[in-house]
Parts: structure tokens; sequence; C-alpha cells
């Protein structure tokens, strides 16, 4: 009997789900998005290990663009809500700081827009090396893409001792369709972590701030096909090469921190969180922490030892988060059609 009502529980849960090494019973339960994929994308038996068809599903540059995919990923983080509906919900006391109170959250306008991008996509053309030497053409492809003007926000603190604490900083919608405002409750699994990290407080007035593009959630545009090989030449030419080792290996664009605005404007909540920091008591990564997202081998990255998603993870007791190291803020995104596309490049998509 595996007991899943434990602090480890949740690691237990999703090692079933996910037929990870460490699930209890590998060879009984198989992973369920992988099945998942194959019977909702028709994909076909293979003729044996050599020979694979994947379908559509199974590729993740078509998977982000159909529906399907989507459905499957809600089903999947239902059933984590589901074992998280079973858990008391949080208290006032559970989420309180006690000497630690947000005074006020600055934030810079919000401005979305449709970034002419173009992408070199001529790795893409099989050539061979006489026609490479004969004529050196360059292919590219060029999209619409949304992007957001950086932007900062500033979080006001005042803190009665010098103390570690775990800063959240949430997104939200305000409203539903029909512009009726939401309740907390039934709204929390709307609310996307924009950032999470570990800072010291001073005793008096802190001020916490941070940039759009400092978040380890977000990653930038990945390293072009041509300036990978542009630095191997340059490499085997004896030239100084930068490399940035510290590129990560998936993650979310940065480009879509926002979502997209409204000339008019559209308003969301910020919602910001300052907790007692707790150590991490799991394998963390053996790399710099630039991203969460570690490699291969390396363990991840943990800020502190709360739960994902913390404090919106679990239902909460009525005004569980009128407390004053825990604040609400509305916020207004724009979208503007003439602002300048910024540099294209040779990015990929």
């Amino acid at each position: 009997m595996v007991d899943l009502y434990t602090p480890e529980g949740i690691d237990i849960l999703g090692n079933l789900i996910e037929c990870n090494p460490d699930s209890p019973n590998q060879r009984f339960i198989g992973p369920i998005e992988v099945f998942a994929k194959l019977l909702v994308g028709y994909a076909t038996v293979p003729l044996d290990k050599y020979h694979l068809a994947p379908s559509a599903l199974e590729h993740f540059e078509t998977a982000s663009r159909d529906p399907a995919f989507y459905m499957i990923l809600k089903r999947v983080v239902l059933l984590f809500q589901r074992y998280k509906s079973h858990l008391p919900p949080y208290t006032q006391k559970e989420l309180s700081f006690p000497g630690v109170k947000i005074e006020d959250i600055k934030i810079d306008k919000l401005v979305t827009y449709f970034d002419k991008f173009e992408s070199d996509v001529t790795n893409l053309v099989q050539l061979t090396p006489e026609e490479v030497k004969k004529d050196n053409v360059v292919i590219k492809v060029r999209q619409d893409r949304l992007n957001h003007k950086p932007f900062t926000y500033k979080i006001h603190v005042s803190s009665k001792t010098d103390q570690d604490a775990t800063v959240r900083v949430y997104l939200g919608p305000k409203t539903d369709e029909y512009f009726r405002e939401l309740n907390l409750q039934e709204n929390r699994m709307n609310f996307i972590e924009l950032d999470n990290f570990k800072y010291t407080l001073k005793a008096g007035s802190n001020v916490i701030e941070k940039s759009s593009s400092d978040s380890y959630w977000f990653i930038p545009d990945k390293t072009s096909m041509r300036d990978m090989i542009r630095k191997l030449t340059d490499a085997l030419q004896g030239t100084a090469v930068d490399i940035d080792a510290f590129e990560a290996f998936y993650g979310f664009p940065n480009r879509l921190v926002l979502p997209i605005g409204r000339p008019e404007g559209f308003t969301f909540q910020l919602l910001v969180c300052l907790n007692p920091y707790k150590t991490p008591t799991v394998q963390t990564t053996q790399q710099p922490t630039t991203y969460y997202f570690g490699r291969v081998g390396t363990g991840m990255n943990y800020v502190d030892n709360y739960a994902f998603g913390f404090p919106l993870d679990r239902i909460m007791e009525d005004d569980a988060l009128n407390v004053p190291n825990c604040m609400f803020k509305d916020v207004t995104i724009y979208h503007k059609e003439d602002i300048n596309s910024s540099a294209s490049g040779d990015n990929a998509v």
C-alpha cells in the first residue's frame, strides 16, 4: 500500500502518471500522456523499432498547434487537481508571514504587439556540397509573432527583521467572457506564475525590482543553425568564440510573458506573495541556476520547499489570502499595432 497523503505524495503520484523509473509499479501503470497521444493522434502500429510513424501529437512542432494536445494536458492536470481536492484547504495561518507586509506594487505600462520576425530555414533544404559552394542562398520565413515591450515591476515591502523570503508573482484574469468578476476559488487555476525567487529582506523598507526578462520560467529565442555553424567555423579557424553554456534545453518563450492585450486596455490581476523561505529537501542541480530547467542527469533547480503553484495549487478558506504578505493589483495590458518590429534575426521559431 502506497500512502499518497504525505509530503512526498505528489511526487509519487507524478511518477505514477508519467511512468518514471521511480514509479512504484512501472510495469503495471503505463505513461498516460504517451498512450493518449497515440490513441487520439491515430498513430499507426510500427513495423519494428526502426520504422516508426509518429502522429502529429508526437512531434513538438505540430503538437503545440493542435487543440487535442492541450485537451490531453488538461486531463493530466486534472488528475493532480483531483488529488489536491482531497487535501485540507489552506488556512490564513499557513499563508501568513508574520512581520512582513507588502506596501505597494508598481509596474511599467504593459504593451503587446505583433513582431515581424524572420527565421532562417536554410538548413531544411537539402543541398549537396557542390550546390552550397556554387550558390550560397539563404532562405528565410517571415511571420507575425506576439511580443511585448520590456517592463519592470517594483514590490515595496516592509519587514520587522532580517530574514529570507520566497517571492511569487502571478498573473491571471479578473473577469470572465461576460465581464463578470471571478471568484478566486474558481479562478485560481487560470493564474500563470511569472516568477519565483528567493530574496533576503532587511529590517525596514525593501524595494524588490525585477525585469520581465529575468524570470526563470521564460527563455530567449534559441540559437539558430546558421549561428551555430558560424561559431563552429570560427572555432576551427582559431578565432575566439563566445559560447552560451547556459542556454536552456526547453522553456516558455520570453516574448509570451504577457497575453495579448486590447487597444482600449485589457484588465488582469497581478498577485504577489511573500512567504518564509524553506530550504529544498529534494535533489538540486549541479549546474549554474540560470534556468529552472536542468540538463539530463543534473537534477532540477528548486527555489524552496513549497508545492508547485503555491498558494494557488489548492483550495483555501475564505479570506485566506487576506494577509499583509500578499497583494492583488489590477494591471492593464494594451495592444498596439504601430510599434516598430524588433530586429529580425536568424533565431528559430
